[in-house]
């Protein structure tokens, strides 16, 4: 027994059904639930959602590389100033993490904890190369660096055909944050030059 959608219902994000005649021509009620439903992009309703849940936690890795970039160059910062706007971002980019991570449980994931080695491996760099030149404005670049990276990062997620309505709801919500950092650091690498 076959299901239809029912007339007039088009743009609904899930179809309503209705059910078909059987052979007899009456109508078969227990054949209405239907065994698949889909949403507005054809991608199955409760389907696996490993993609989504990769590519969420990428973005968690990168948010908490950002978040320690930030806290650390706070403790290079030699402006007062300077180190406040470091922690603001840092605690910014924290509470983003936080809402990645429950929209991974959401889907049935288990949230990314830890940053990347590389990001490690750049926070040291950050570390040498601030102490050798004493100047914010090597903090500066290097953080703006880093917010180049994460950028491209939410900018590659945003255009992934296969990423799901929750996932690419979440990406774009976390983007708001992390373009604004960007374009704080930009402007603040920008008035060194």
């Amino acid at each position: 027994m076959a299901l239809r959608s029912m007339p007039g219902r088009s743009g609904s994000p899930l179809p309503a059904l209705q059910p078909a005649d059987d052979a007899s021509g009456q109508r078969d009620l227990r054949s209405a639930a239907p065994t698949s439903v889909t949403t507005r992009n054809a991608r199955p309703f409760m389907t696996d959602h490993a993609h989504d849940i990769s590519v969420l936690n990428g973005l968690i890795e990168a948010m908490l590389d950002s978040c320690e970039g930030y806290r650390e160059a706070a403790e290079q910062a030699k402006n007062v100033m300077m180190a406040e706007l470091f922690r603001h971002w840092s605690t910014q980019r924290r509470q983003v993490t936080g809402e990645l991570r429950e929209t991974v449980r959401a889907l049935g994931g288990d949230p990314q904890e830890d940053g990347t080695v590389l990001a490690s491996a750049h926070r040291v760099f950050l570390d040498l190369r601030a102490h050798m030149s004493r100047t914010n404005k090597a903090v500066v670049q290097e953080v703006e660096r880093g917010e180049d990276h994460i950028k491209y990062k939410f900018e590659r997620a945003l255009m992934d055909r296969k990423i799901g309505v929750v996932a690419r709801l979440a990406v774009q919500s976390a983007y708001v944050s992390v373009k604004s950092g960007h374009d704080d650091m930009r402007n603040l690498k920008r008035s060194y030059e």
